[in-house]
């Protein structure tokens, strides 16, 4: 791990999978703006569906020091990312359940929130090689704009963006977008409105988005089925269990099978460029850059 060969092979890899080549698998990446609009939700039922059509799933907490996948599995992890950057192996830190396997963060930790560019890009490497043993790959990235969130989504091969009809929402998402488009060459992406009390409001959110995204940004909206408001979503959250399985002819749980039969049969995100920087060789040999992670 943190070798200059594996970040030139993940350099590679992210400049053949934006020419259109063929990825590992499927790897979804919900995103949004600020936290609140139910992006875990909807990643943690991603997982547990894609597990149930016979795909063997990876999901990864991209909030690495604010996890709460591990909450919305029932799972109290013994193990955390934090390890695998100590040099644990992947495969001993990875938490299985509802047929998935979980990487999963740890909540309330300030080192995996300050990470350095040689600790993040070891990250991404590790998920890189794991995405090779699996059909399909769930990212719950972190909300907001940090390096480690855009850098999620650009491992993706479907980037979703999970946002709620409140102005404050679209707001966030727009901004969410804009920071994908100048920094990682975002041009695709797909749109689902979680929690709204109805269609016509969801189609409404979408189509206030979708207007300031394509005057100002150029970025191409896919919508994807709406997810309503359902007291049943959040009864789940509360049990540790995935709404899917927890209460599968819920409203909200068939809304997301429909969404998520629509975004696997798509076609991938795409990004026109590359805007990553390849950490130098001074970046894996100073003893500051993982000597806090011993």
């Amino acid at each position: 791990m943190n070798t200059m060969a594996d970040v030139i092979s993940l350099d590679r890899f992210r400049t053949a999978q934006r020419r259109g080549k063929p990825t590992p698998g499927t790897t979804l990446a919900f995103t949004g703006g600020k936290g609140g609009v139910g992006k875990s939700f909807v990643a943690a039922n991603a997982a547990v569906w894609m597990a149930k059509h016979d795909m063997k799933t990876l999901t990864v907490d991209g909030d690495f020091a604010m996890a709460d996948l591990n909450l919305l599995f029932g799972l109290a992890p013994e193990r955390s990312i934090l390890d695998v950057l100590r040099g644990a192996p992947v495969a001993e830190v990875l938490e299985s359940a509802h047929g998935i396997d979980l990487l999963p963060g740890l909540n309330g930790n300030s080192m995996l929130a300050n990470l350095d560019a040689a600790q993040a890009a070891s990250i991404y490497v590790e998920i890189e090689s794991m995405r090779d043993h699996y059909d399909a790959t769930v990212i719950d990235a972190p909300a907001g704009l940090s390096d480690v969130g855009i850098e999620m989504c650009a491992l993706a091969t479907h980037v979703v963006l999970v946002l709620s009809p409140e102005p404050t929402s679209l707001a966030d998402a727009y901004a969410c977008l804009k920071a994908l488009t100048a920094r990682v060459g975002l041009d695709r992406a797909f749109v689902v409105v979680n929690r709204s009390d109805s269609e016509s409001d969801a189609k409404d959110a979408f189509a206030r988005l979708e207007a300031l995204v394509s005057r100002f940004l150029g970025v191409e909206l896919c919508e994807l089925p709406y997810v309503p408001s359902d007291p049943r979503a959040s009864t789940a959250c509360a049990l540790g269990s995935p709404a899917i399985l927890q209460y599968p002819d819920a409203p909200s749980s068939r809304a997301l099978s429909s969404m998520l039969s629509a975004v696997v049969e798509m076609s991938p995100s795409t990004f026109n460029h590359d805007a990553f920087v390849v950490p130098s060789h001074e970046d894996f040999t100073r003893t500051a850059s993982l000597e806090d992670v011993r």
